[in-house]
């Protein structure tokens, strides 16, 4: 089945100790009846933040990420997470700690994309 990118963030996504909040810029109109899935992949970490990150799609809580043995030179899609969303909740993404981060922590995320299939 072919999958095709709906909308995405505009640059990485640099995490931190706050909520970090993206706006997803459409790439292309949802067809009917397809699934859709957000994808967060290419994470890259310079020391390890420590916690799980809870991922929002809208208001729903889709899924975590987490850093935990990412190597600081992961190339774009050596780790990547995808979750199922819904069709209604809109075009933002919330990325939340769960607690707090460790010191100096310095996480990102190559690429985030919602994708239909």
């Amino acid at each position: 089945m072919e999958t095709r990118v709906v909308a995405s963030a505009a640059k990485p996504v640099e995490l931190s100790a706050a909520p970090t909040t993206v706006k997803l810029a459409p790439a292309a109109k949802a067809r009917a009846g397809r699934r859709l899935y957000l994808v967060v992949r290419g994470l890259r970490v310079d020391q390890d933040p420590g916690v799980l990150y809870h991922v929002y799609f809208g208001r729903k809580l889709v899924g975590s990420i987490n850093f935990y043995g990412v190597p600081p030179a992961a190339g774009p899609d050596r780790v990547y997470y995808s979750f199922d969303v819904p069709k209604d909740a809109g075009s933002v993404v919330t990325i939340v700690p769960e607690a707090p981060v460790a010191a100096g922590a310095k996480a990102s995320i190559a690429h985030l994309e919602l994708v239909e299939e």
